[in-house]
C-alpha cells in the first residue's frame, strides 16, 4: 500500500482508539472503553471536526503541515478532506477505500484486509486485538491523560508507536502522535466535534472513473 493511503489507516482507527479511552484512560483495563465506544457509536449520528496534520520525516526536526476535515458516520464510514495545502479526499466505508483529488476524473479503490494494521483494532473481537496491541494509559508532556498504544511483536507492521491525547475533561480528543518503523513522525491537532448532516458525504463522488489498486 502506498504511504500515503497506509498512514491514513492508521490514523483513522488510531482515532477511534483515542475516543473509546477518553472515557477511562485511567482504568486498569484499557480496552474496555475501546468496547464501549464500538456501541456507543452506532448512535452517536454524523459529526465533523476539523484537524492539522504535520508530518516530520526521520532524521528531520521540522516537516510540512495540511489541514482539512474529518468526518464520521460510525460504524460504517470515516472521510478525510485535506483542503490546504492540496485538497485530496479519502472515503474508508468497511474495508473499502475510495482515494481523488477533487478535479480530476480518476479515482483510486483499494479493497482492505480486516487485519491490516491499524484497521484492525477497529474490525477485529478484543481477544485478537489484546494479542497484537499493547495499550497504556499515561500522562503526556502537557500533563493531560493519554494513551499509548505499541504492537507486541515486530512483524513488519507500519506502526511503531502512538500516542493520543484527550481534552483536559478526559471527553474528546487533543491530539494524535505516532511514529513509523522508519522514524517518520505524525502529529494530528483536532477541534471540537459538531454534527453534521451526513447527505452525499459518504458515497464516492459521482462520474468518476475508479482504479482498482492493490494495498
Amino acid at each position: 500500500m502506498p504511504t500515503m493511503i497506509r498512514s491514513f489507516v492508521i490514523t483513522f482507527v488510531l482515532l477511534l482508539a483515542g475516543f473509546a479511552a477518553s472515557a477511562g484512560a485511567t482504568t486498569a483495563d484499557p480496552w474496555l472503553p475501546l468496547s464501549r465506544l464500538r456501541l456507543a457509536l452506532e448512535s452517536a449520528g454524523a459529526q465533523e471536526m476539523s484537524f492539522e496534520q504535520t508530518f516530520v520525516p526521520a532524521g528531520f526536526t521540522t516537516g510540512e503541515t495540511e489541514s482539512g476535515t474529518v468526518f464520521l458516520d460510525l460504524p460504517g464510514c470515516i472521510r478525510w478532506d485535506y483542503l490546504e495545502p492540496y485538497p485530496k479526499s479519502f472515503l474508508l466505508c468497511g474495508t473499502e477505500l475510495h482515494a481523488w483529488n477533487p478535479g480530476e476524473g480518476t479515482g483510486q479503490l483499494y479493497a482492505l484486509d480486516e487485519t491490516q494494521p491499524g484497521l484492525d483494532l477497529l474490525l477485529l473481537d478484543r481477544p485478537r486485538l489484546e494479542e497484537t496491541y499493547h495499550a497504556i494509559p499515561e500522562k503526556d508532556e502537557e500533563g493531560e491523560w493519554a494513551l499509548t498504544l505499541k504492537p507486541r511483536l515486530e512483524d513488519g507492521r507500519a506502526l511503531a508507536s502512538a500516542t493520543i491525547g484527550f481534552t483536559p475533561e478526559g471527553q474528546g480528543i487533543r491530539e494524535i502522535r505516532y511514529e513509523d518503523r522508519e522514524g517518520n513522525r505524525t502529529r494530528f491537532r483536532f477541534g471540537p466535534a459538531r454534527p453534521v448532516a451526513a447527505n452525499d458525504l459518504f458515497r464516492p463522488p459521482p462520474g468518476l472513473r475508479w482504479e482498482r489498486e492493490t494495498p
